[in-house]
């Protein structure tokens, strides 16, 4: 039996990105506001990709709206980036679930180590649950 069936195995990762928003809250909805992300000039990024976005940004900066300038602040972000690994047909899997985690291409199962493993369907059609996930074993 592998330890892990698929190639390129990465395992999950946790990462920590800084992000700046200029911030806006309202002074008639607690509790509301505007976000909007900025770099480190405090310029807002991506301001014109949409109408709305831009109609609430110059709605902030200008007055328009009853809102109170909190200015520039940063946030932590916790990215988890799921274990994963290529499959034998050559598709990226992600590992998210524990028993269950199927390749979008040939539809091979493995499980969260990246082991090969009876999915679901086929463990019911053997006839119970005694079979969820066991180790797919090509050479049994």
């Amino acid at each position: 039996m592998n330890v892990n069936d698929l190639k390129e195995y990465q395992k999950k990762e946790r990462t920590y990105e800084i992000h700046l928003f200029r911030r806006f809250d309202s002074n008639t909805t607690p509790g509301a506001g505007f976000s909007f992300e900025v770099d480190q000039d405090g310029v807002a990024i991506g301001i014109d990709a949409n109408e709305a976005r831009l109609a609430n940004w110059r709605g902030c900066i200008s007055g328009e709206f009853d809102v109170t300038d909190q200015g520039v602040v940063e946030e932590e972000w916790i990215i988890d980036v799921p274990a994963s690994g290529v499959c034998s047909c050559g598709e990226r899997v992600e590992l998210t679930d524990g028993l269950e985690n199927y390749c979008s291409k040939c539809g091979t199962c493995y499980n969260l180590s990246g082991q090969k493993v009876l999915g679901r369907a086929a463990w019911e059609r053997a006839g119970g649950s005694s079979l969820a996930g066991e180790v797919w074993d090509e050479e049994a």
